[in-house]
């Protein structure tokens, strides 16, 4: 990733070639150029006090083999010199002398990223065809446009298209957080469809845009409703009609969270917002695999809690004799999910695989999303106004802290103030459903060691386990090996 950031920041910007006698060797290294093309693509750079990573960004585009027909650089309230170092950027042109670079500069606004890219919107997209929308940390391989662009072209009902994000780094979070992202692509590319259309880095078709904005109230595309926009548009998008999928080819590479407390302050922000839209949603056709999704990761804080009350019953009663078998098997059953993963991470190494096959990578990373999935659920049921963009700003040192940075995310986090009463209700009640069975859990676990029933609960825990462990690994089979079909009588 260095060497690939050193050659970006040294190589000219080009130019497309679509005249005289290399006319035909531009046409076969660029089967979609402007000239070819009919349409007209914009492509979005929002950013907030990002002047160490914009300059990257910005040669990214330029350096597409279809590069867009106009890139905004979108300085949202910037409180550094991002705006000035994106200005040295619009003397750039296009193959017919027109600029391709525009800054635009804007105030602190009170909804932040979704109110940045709707001003972009409304002042330089509305009449494109195509909106590229990418991170100021992202960089874009040099075929992501044309590839983005084919297929919009190929597959009229396509209304966006994800790229595949691989996260830089070779700590561990880094590491964790690439096999993470490597799951969720892959199995997107499986499903034939993806639930966020990532602002990290895609393409959106502007007529599919221009219905969701069409929408009574809405003020542009980005709701002001939601803290994650890009799921909330994706979700639009598809209740319009239109195919949100992952591209098979493009990825960008983008900057993971280097700490604890910035990924904590990230997953906070997606998982909070993701509940709090599915709440305000309900379940329909559209979500109801969210919802499993969000189930499935309750049902992973029961799974490891009952794995650490069968250790601990087991320790009471057998000693020493048998406990290695409980201990290592149900992790072992998981860490043979992850190794089948791991060959899909792009640019893996034998670290990786160690990561993988180990149990570091899996305890770790479980235990601390398990946190993230409790303090993201109470804060959406208990209708939380914290600013979450700021608070991930603070942690990763986009911006320092101060008092000026206290007040609330304007009508992001308030949009829950319109959600129904009654289903906050019901969800809390689910979950003090839910909190009450690990309580008794506990409670039973403390009555097996102090000798009440041990070899009953000890069994009825292995026995329960098991059918859990076996359930994921055959839906993780039949996700990674979809020709496997079954059979029905």
């Amino acid at each position: 990733m260095q060497a690939l950031d050193a050659e970006i920041d040294t190589a000219p910007i080009p130019a497309v070639q679509n005249h005289g006698a290399r006319r035909g060797e531009a046409e076969r290294r660029n089967p979609i150029g402007r000239e070819e093309s009919r349409n007209r693509i914009v492509a979005f750079i929002p950013v907030y006090n990002g002047m160490d990573c914009i300059g990257k960004a910005i040669h990214g585009l330029l350096a597409q083999s279809r590069r867009p027909d106009l890139i905004v650089i979108i300085a949202n309230g910037c409180r550094d010199a991002t705006a000035m170092v994106a200005r040295e950027f619009t003397n750039a042109r296009d193959s017919f002398g027109d600029p391709c670079v525009t800054v635009l500069e804007l105030p602190r606004l009170p909804n932040k990223k979704s109110e940045a890219l709707n001003e972009a919107w409304h002042r330089h997209g509305y009449d494109a065809d195509i909106i590229v929308c990418c991170d100021d940390d992202t960089l874009l391989p040099p075929f992501a446009v044309e590839h983005w662009e084919r297929e919009l072209m190929v597959n009229p009902r396509l209304g966006g298209s994800s790229s595949q994000p691989i996260m830089t780094g070779t700590g561990f979070l880094a590491r964790t957080q690439r096999s993470e992202f490597s799951k969720s692509a892959e199995l997107s590319l499986r499903r034939g469809w993806c639930r966020v259309i990532s602002g990290t880095g895609c393409a959106y078709r502007v007529a599919a845009l221009k219905e969701v904005a069409s929408d009574d109230g809405a003020p542009g595309p980005w709701t002001y409703l939601s803290v994650v926009e890009d799921y909330h548009l994706t979700y639009q998008l598809r209740s319009h009609g239109w195919l949100a999928e992952m591209s098979p080819t493009v990825y960008v590479y983008t900057g993971a969270m280097h700490s604890v407390k910035s990924l904590w302050a990230q997953r906070i922000k997606w998982q909070t917002g993701t509940v709090a839209d599915l709440i305000r949603f309900g379940i329909n056709r559209l979500n109801w695999r969210e919802w499993g999704q969000q189930g499935f990761g309750l049902a992973c804080i029961c799974f490891w809690s009952l794995w650490l009350c069968l250790i601990t019953t087991e320790l009471a009663v057998y000693g020493l004799r048998l406990v290695t078998v409980s201990w290592l098997y149900f992790p072992i059953a998981f860490s043979v999910i992850e190794l089948l993963h791991c060959r899909k991470i792009h640019g893996r190494t034998p670290l990786d695989w160690f990561l993988a096959g180990s149990l570091i990578q899996i305890f770790g990373y479980t235990f601390l999303s398990m946190g993230w999935i409790i303090a993201s659920w109470y804060k959406a049921v208990t209708d939380s106004q914290k600013d979450m963009w700021e608070a991930q700003y603070k942690l990763d040192g986009t911006v320092a802290a101060d008092e000026s940075m206290t007040e609330g995310i304007g009508h992001a986090m308030k949009g829950m103030a319109g959600v129904e009463a009654r289903r906050r209700w019901l969800v809390g009640g689910i979950l003090l459903v839910f909190a009450g069975a690990v309580l008794g859990l506990s409670a039973a676990t403390g009555l097996a060691v102090y000798g009440v029933l041990p070899h009953f609960y000890i069994s009825a825990t292995r026995d329960l386990l098991l059918a859990i462990t076996v359930g994921t690994m055959t839906m993780a089979v039949l996700e990674l090996f979809p020709k496997i079909k079954i059979r029905r009588r």
